[in-house]
Formats: C-alpha cells, sequence, structure tokens
C-alpha cells in the first residue's frame, strides 16, 4: 500500500505541473507548426496534449479529461494506468505495436550498480518464451532479429512501470487465475493479454478525446491534414523528434570540439549519417531499412524550408528599406525643387 500511495502522489505532482499546459494548450488553441501527413507523425504541441489527456486520475486530483472510465475506483485506476504506461512507451521511446505486447513483467529491469551506485532502468524489447502459447488470434511477433534490444528508462517510467506490476497487475491474479507475466493485460476476467483490436480501441478513444478538447488540431484551415492516433504514429512521431534532437545536441557538441581545438567542423553530413546510426539503433531497425534516413531527408528538407522562409524575410526587409529610402529621397528632392 505505501508504494500504491507514493504512485498516487506522483501522479497528483504531476497533474498539478501539466494543469498548467492544460491552461497554456487551451489558450493556444493547439496553434502551432503543423507537420507532414506523409510521415504520419503529429506536431511536438499534440504530443504533449495526449500525454496531459493520458495523465491518470487519482482520489484527491481527477483529470476529468481522461476518457476511460469505470464505475469501479480501483479498476478506473488500474486502467488509466495501464493505458498512460503504454501510450507512454509508444510515443516517447517509439515501440512498434506488436513490440509493447510481447512484453512481460520480468521486461522491466535495473542495471547492476557501479562502483558509486549508479543504476540505469532498462527496457528489454524481445520475444516471449518459447513455451508460452500465446492465445491472442493476432500472435505479436518481434519484426526482425534487430529490433531484439535493450532502452534506458527514466527513472519515473520505470517506478510507474514497477508500481503497475507490483501494486495493480499483481492484484489481478490468484490461485485461480493462471498468471501469463504479459505485462499488459485485459481489465476483465481472466486478465488475458492485451489484444491488438483493445490497442485500437484505446487509440480511437484517444483520438475522439483530443478532437473534443483541443479541436485545432483536426482544424485543416489551421494545420494540415494529421494523421489518426495509432500506435504506428507514435512510433513515427517519436522518431522524428528524437532524430531532430539528437542532430542539435551532435551539432552543437561538433561546434564546441572544433572551436576548442582548432579542427575542423565534420560537417552536418556527417553529423546526420551518426544521427541516423544511433536511431536505426534505438527503434531496431536493421541495416538495410530506409526508414532512418528518411527522417534525415525529412529534416534536411524543413531545414531548407526554413532557411527559404528567412530569406524571404530578409529579402522583404531589404526592398521595404529600400522603399522607403526611395520615398525620402522623392521628398526631399520636392523640397529642393520648391526652393
Amino acid at each position: 500500500m505505501k508504494e500504491c500511495r507514493k504512485l498516487r502522489q506522483d501522479y497528483r505532482d504531476e497533474l498539478a505541473e501539466y494543469e498548467k499546459e492544460l491552461k497554456l494548450l487551451l489558450k493556444q488553441g493547439g496553434k502551432g507548426t503543423g507537420t507532414y501527413s506523409v510521415y504520419k507523425s503529429i506536431p511536438d504541441l499534440m504530443r504533449r496534449a495526449i500525454i496531459v489527456i493520458s495523465t491518470p486520475s487519482t482520489p484527491s486530483r481527477p483529470n476529468n479529461r481522461n476518457p476511460f472510465k469505470h464505475k469501479d475506483e480501483w479498476m478506473q485506476q488500474f486502467i488509466q494506468l495501464r493505458n498512460d504506461l503504454m501510450i507512454r512507451l509508444y510515443f516517447n521511446y517509439g515501440l512498434r505495436r506488436g513490440e509493447l505486447l510481447l512484453l512481460d513483467i520480468d521486461s522491466v529491469k535495473m542495471s547492476a550498480p557501479t562502483p558509486s551506485g549508479e543504476v540505469k532502468y532498462l527496457l528489454a524489447v524481445t520475444s516471449l518464451d518459447d513455451d508460452y502459447i500465446d492465445p491472442r488470434s493476432y500472435e505479436p511477433s518481434i519484426k526482425t532479429a534487430y529490433s531484439h534490444r535493450v532502452l534506458s528508462l527514466t527513472k519515473r517510467d520505470y517506478t510507474h512501470l514497477k508500481g503497475f506490476i507490483n501494486q495493480y497487475r499483481a492484484k489481478l491474479f490468484d490461485d485461480d487465475i493462471d498468471n501469463h507475466k504479459v505485462l499488459f493485460t485485459s481489465s476483465q476476467s481472466p486478465y488475458k493479454p492485451i489484444s491488438v483490436s483493445r490497442i485500437k480501441d484505446i487509440f480511437n478513444i484517444l483520438d475522439e478525446t483530443i478532437t473534443k478538447h483541443y479541436p485545432d488540431f483536426r482544424n485543416t484551415a489551421i494545420y494540415e491534414s494529421l494523421p489518426h492516433l495509432t500506435p504506428k504514429v507514435g512510433r513515427h512521431t517519436w522518431a522524428y523528434e528524437m532524430l531532430k534532437y539528437n542532430y542539435a545536441k551532435e551539432y552543437d557538441a561538433s561546434i564546441k570540439i572544433a572551436a576548442h581545438t582548432g579542427g575542423e567542423f565534420i560537417g552536418e553530413k556527417q553529423i546526420m549519417d551518426n544521427v541516423v546510426d544511433s536511431l536505426r539503433n534505438l527503434g531496431g531497425w536493421s541495416d538495410y531499412s530506409d526508414m532512418p534516413r528518411n527522417y534525415g531527408k525529412r529534416f534536411f528538407a524543413e531545414q531548407a524550408n526554413q532557411r527559404n522562409i528567412r530569406r524571404v524575410n530578409e529579402d522583404a526587409k531589404k526592398v521595404k528599406d529600400e522603399l522607403e529610402s526611395i520615398i525620402e529621397t522623392e521628398k526631399t528632392e520636392d523640397i529642393f525643387y520648391a526652393f
């Protein structure tokens, strides 16, 4: 119970912080930079609105925007926590739909402590045990050999996953119900592993809720047509945001190294190659997949568009300055000839 109370307190604190974002998002009405629908990703502002919506309610601080309700308070907490964790794993860590369905209660681990006591929080993405017979009509599988990987988790996400496993999921299983060990389960007895169809339902409900509370995201007069929310949209959104973040970090580091050593700047192409390789490993793409490099092409295309916009704006300013100069000259000449 102590861990359960701690988990609730974490969500109370988190929801208080998100209330500030809720007010900001409502004030902005979702207005911001659009995205290219061809890539099946969404703007970062919309991703943050999703996290705001999916944050679980607590008894002392309800999240009225969370659409996942149940008549039983404890079961509602179970469902909301489960759904929030799944949504975060899709949007913040880029898991494929099937990879999440294959996680079990042993997938969430800590590394061995270093001599200084530091540990890492880990998520093992791999297949279920060979002897496990999956009851789902759609049997999930790891896409390729490259998809087996270990991801680092934030301490917050590790703690909440462990809290879900030990304080919520564990209460579902007793001597009469077989504990199949799959991490995310149905909310109905006998609590089978969560199905693809249920994941689809959750994302459909989430999409309807976004449209209800932040309708401007579906307003094509403001944004390009944004994709319907799915796990794949979560993965695409994660991948592009990850690439942009890593590129900016690598670029700044390369500039500092060149300035400090007096060497040459390694160049944007080499930086992007490094970032693409990193993204490939994190996302579990094969060496032959073009997808990670496609994100790089998209990034450079957007950079080129932004530079062109800056060029047009700078040119417009020069034209304005020259026009004002001509007008001032004409005024001066009129005064001269008046004498």
